[in-house]
């Protein structure tokens, strides 16, 4: 897809964005069918997290929907759409999902480091 013609106060505001290429799995739950998948679905997150592939993910905490969002840290829908279907609330539960590519250009960040307490916090 082509980028538009930007005017040249907008050329420069997007030239200091981060503009990091992400996908996001947009999953349909099955609300209370999906606890028996549960535990190996998290196992499975967490270890294409170990893997940096996995950016953030969780549910969307809407009351009994079990929906939930993943945003994955790799280059191409095919590697994307794999993983979301080896998901095992996909491939054993028939959970749902549609598939985005995502550019991150706004948002903040905190990491906070205390020394003295060996604690780490992110808000």
């Amino acid at each position: 897809m082509a980028m538009p013609e930007f005017d040249a106060r907008t050329k420069e505001l997007v030239s200091r964005m981060w503009s990091k290429k992400f996908w996001v799995v947009m999953s349909k739950g099955n609300g209370r069918d999906l606890v028996p998948y549960l535990a190996e679905h998290l196992d499975y997150l967490i270890a294409l997290e170990a893997e940096g592939k996995v950016f953030a993910s969780g549910p969307m905490n809407v009351p009994g929907s079990g929906d939930g969002m993943t945003i994955l840290r790799v280059e191409t829908e095919e590697e994307a759409r794999a993983i979301a279907n080896a998901d095992p609330l996909v491939s054993k539960l028939g959970r749902t999902f549609t598939l985005h590519p995502w550019t991150v250009n706004e948002g903040q960040m905190t990491l906070t480091v205390s020394f003295s307490q060996m604690a780490v916090s992110l808000a």
